[in-house]
């Protein structure tokens, strides 16, 4: 975002929130911003959704919001999270559990959705109790993969909402002697540069973040100046096969 405002004249400023303010239109009103890119936020936060619904010039990043002055980038999480799947099921792999966030974002539950699609497809059950929430925290995720791992020893791999997550859940399973992958795979999500630094290396969907942030901002300025633009934005991301899987 900051290469391309830099490039076009243009500041940026960013803001990091624990909380959502009751009214972003207000709040950027209040610090002179005239347009915003929102990124990291819940889909079904009130905030969120009352932003969407204004007019106020925002591009929203990894949200399928679109409306009046607005746009989003995002990628199709579903589909990449079902080739992830696959490709551990090609390898043999019919105990796959998932860890997933903290149940309020729309990347997770897209990310879920296509975990379920490629089981689905396999003929493999669908199990519930195999996904569980990982907040998209390495030090919940290997907490997780350990409880998981006692109460069903003869899993065969992970599929985790996240980078971060999966390399929790590697350190969970190098803990307990488990081998990756003779034993288990583990794929993430993200495309963290740590992945590629990781032992075994972290097989991942990767995303092209710069990118990502120089067509909101590219977009953003096209709201703003009154050009025409795509709402919906939709980047590819790469199918990273590592030592993990």
């Amino acid at each position: 975002m900051n290469s391309f405002a830099n490039q076009n004249g243009y500041e940026t400023v960013v803001y990091m929130m624990e909380n959502s303010p009751e009214c972003f239109e207000t709040y950027c009103r209040q610090r002179g911003a005239g347009g915003m890119i929102l990124m990291n936020a819940d889909y079904d936060e009130p905030a969120v959704k009352k932003l969407a619904e204004g007019d106020f010039p925002c591009v929203f990043i990894d949200i399928p919001y679109t409306g009046e002055r607005k746009g989003c980038v995002i990628v199709n999480n579903a589909y990449y999270s079902r080739l992830a799947v696959e490709h551990m099921v090609k390898r043999g792999r019919k105990r796959i559990a998932m860890i997933t966030g903290s149940g309020h974002s729309i990347v997770e539950k897209e990310r879920e959705e296509g975990y379920r699609q490629a089981l689905s497809q396999a003929g493999l059950t669908v199990r519930p109790e195999w996904i569980v929430k990982g907040d998209f925290r390495y030090d919940m995720a290997h907490e997780q993969a350990i409880r998981l791992m006692e109460k069903e020893p003869r899993l065969d791999g992970f599929f985790c909402a996240s980078d971060l997550m999966a390399l929790g859940v590697i350190n969970a399973l190098r803990g307990q002697h488990i081998k990756i992958p003779k034993q288990i795979s583990v794929f993430g999500f993200d495309g963290l540069l740590s992945s590629e630094y990781a032992r075994p290396k972290l097989s991942t969907i990767r995303q092209n973040q710069k990118y990502k942030g120089f067509l909101a901002a590219r977009m953003l300025t096209d709201i703003l100046g009154n050009e025409a633009y795509e709402p919906t934005v939709i980047v590819p991301c790469e199918v990273c096969l590592r030592e993990s899987v």
